[in-house]
């Protein structure tokens, strides 16, 4: 009886380390990939955007789709003042542009988001709300002037992703990630974080949400885990820890006091970031050394194939990839200059070459949508 006992026991073990094991994503930063980013992606969209004095825009800081209109945040972090705006066909429709501290109005855009139907502009302590036409709606007081992301649900709660911890005034506890009410109170908070990180504050572009059907995913700058936000119960749910072979496992509580000064901490890490997910693949964006690599990784096994970051192209269509921050749950790529495209035409019945054709050197930029294939 006792032999039986201890086979079933080991058995369960087996099957419990087996289940843990599905849960980990182990990426060699050394292997080489065997396939290429056209056996992942297909074309969906390319994107001439109207060339006007008033539609030009600098550097892409993130891009939103509401309702068959593109809206662009430009500007470095701290000179972000303006958003513009085209149809999907890539015609300029306006710029919003109201920079005061009037209602209506605001500072420097820190960053922009969506709650389905409108936009809206996050800039110091104040969330302002525009419909997509760029009339202003109404305007509420920011749960922290320190947010990196703001993502609505269906029922209208919202998750916060912070680039600058602070304590919450409910409960007093720190966290990576808050959900609030549609009136803005706070409801809960997920991914804790100890106090002394929080005692030194950290400014980081930080990650963004992927929203792909309803279903929110996340990679939080202060963990190494992928998490689903669930709002049906308002739960997060950790999907894969990510492993890189030969790098420390981080673990935000044992942070060392030196690690801590001048937030060394998240440069002891390394960088990853979620680009994009569906259920048959997830896209990764890792820096680990001096390694910039693009991870692809086959949901079904967990096994990954690492793409260095230039040949992350579309070498089928001959198009240059460079992903940018989005809501669209595919990958977006912002394409500003023609000398880019010219890099990677050879042959002149691609479609690259024939974009080519159509440009200047002063030409806007270029929107290319991506989606991922169901199988490979």
């Amino acid at each position: 009886m006792k032999k039986y006992l201890l086979f079933i026991l080991v058995l369960l073990s087996s099957c419990r380390q087996e289940e843990q094991d599905l849960s980990v994503i182990n990426i060699n930063p050394d292997s080489q990939g065997k396939f290429t980013f056209n056996d992942v992606y297909e074309l969906e969209s390319v994107i001439p955007l109207e060339t006007k004095d008033s539609s030009l825009f600098g550097e892409v800081a993130n891009t939103i789709f509401i309702k068959e209109k593109i809206f662009i945040l430009s500007g470095r972090k701290f000179n972000r003042y303006y958003y513009t705006v085209f149809d999907t066909t890539g015609k300029f429709l306006y710029r919003q542009n109201k920079t005061g501290r009037g209602p209506g109005e605001y500072t420097r855009i820190s960053n922009f988001m969506s709650n389905g139907d409108s936009l809206i502009v996050k800039s110091d302590n104040k969330l302002t709300y525009y419909n997509i036409e760029g009339k202003y709606i109404t305007e509420k007081p920011s749960p922290s002037s320190v947010l990196v992301a703001m993502e609505y649900m269906p029922d209208g709660c919202y998750l916060i992703n912070y680039s600058i911890t602070s304590a919450d005034t409910v409960d007093g506890k720190y966290y990576s990630l808050k959900l609030y009410s549609p009136t803005g109170e706070y409801i809960k908070g997920f991914l804790p974080i100890p106090k002394a990180v929080t005692e030194h504050p950290f400014f980081s572009e930080g990650t963004t949400f992927i929203n792909n059907d309803n279903r929110i995913y996340f990679f939080p700058l202060t963990h190494n885990s992928i998490f689903e936000y669930r709002s049906k119960d308002k739960s997060l749910n950790e999907l894969y820890k990510i492993k890189i072979e030969g790098a420390p496992e981080f673990d935000i509580f044992n942070v060392t006091p030196a690690q801590l000064e001048g937030s060394n901490w998240i440069r002891s890490k390394s960088m990853i970031w979620l680009l994009d997910i569906n259920d048959k693949f997830l896209t990764l964006r890792i820096n680990y050394g001096t390694k910039r690599k693009i991870a692809i990784v086959n949901r079904e096994d967990n096994k990954t194939i690492l793409i260095p970051d230039e040949k992350f192209n579309d070498e089928l269509n001959e198009l240059p990839v460079i992903p940018i921050n989005n809501n669209k749950g595919t990958l977006v790529s912002i394409v500003n200059s023609l000398s880019i495209i010219e890099s990677q035409t050879k042959n002149p019945n691609s479609i690259g070459s024939k974009l080519k054709a159509t440009l200047t050197d002063n030409s806007n930029s270029v929107i290319i949508v991506y989606k991922m294939k169901q199988k490979r």
